[in-house]
C-alpha cells in the first residue's frame, strides 16, 4: 500500500499545475486547499489518476478531502 509520505509526494506532483496546498491530517486522509474555481478539476484529476482512492469529497468551497485506505 501507499505510505503517508508517498501519498503526500504523489498529490504534490499530480497537482503541481494547480495552486493547491496539501496537508495530511490522518493516515490515508489528505486535505487539499485551493480556490473555488479549481475544486472540481482537482477532484476529477485525483479520482482519475490516483489508484486506491476511496473517496474525494468537498468539505466547503475551498477544501477537498481525499480518503485513501491503507495509506498508513
Amino acid at each position: 500500500m501507499t505510505s503517508t509520505q508517498t501519498l503526500l509526494r504523489t498529490l504534490n506532483i499530480m497537482l503541481s499545475g494547480y495552486h493547491a496546498r496539501i496537508e495530511i491530517v490522518a493516515p490515508g486522509v489528505a486535505h487539499i486547499h485551493t480556490s473555488t474555481g479549481q475544486l472540481e478539476n482537482i477532484r476529477e484529476t485525483v479520482l482519475a489518476r490516483l489508484v486506491g482512492v476511496e473517496n474525494v469529497m468537498a468539505y466547503d468551497d475551498y477544501t477537498l478531502g481525499v480518503f485513501m485506505p491503507g495509506a498508513a
